[in-house]
């Protein structure tokens, strides 16, 4: 977690300088919502105040607001980027993100 954390912020500060926005979410193999990255750079039980993670530090960079975000069934059936077991991209993904975590990810399998 802590590089995909990594590049998570990254993408936030970029498209913060675009009056932008960007959030991964977690989702479970059967669709189920986990979360979002943390967007702290430390994360750990009792280090924000302002953290309203349900669990904050229990999973280090899951930041799980499962009272705050809901989404729909079928973004969750369907993500925009799939990470896992497979990597699947359904939109067209940023040069910065497919150099810096997808292909790390597919070198990375044996």
């Amino acid at each position: 977690m802590p590089p995909l954390a990594n590049l998570t912020r990254k993408l936030q500060g970029l498209a913060q300088q675009m009056n932008r926005g960007g959030e991964v979410f977690l989702a479970d193999p059967q669709n189920k919502y986990l979360g979002r990255i943390c967007q702290w750079k430390v994360c750990a039980p009792g280090v924000r105040m302002r953290c309203d993670a349900l669990h904050c530090g229990r999973r280090y960079y899951l930041h799980d607001d499962l009272k705050a975000i809901k989404l729909a069934p079928s973004v969750l059936a369907a993500p925009p980027l799939e990470l896992w077991p497979q990597v699947v991209a359904r939109v067209a993904i940023p040069q910065d993100i497919e150099q810096g975590l997808l292909i790390t990810m597919t070198s990375e399998k044996p």
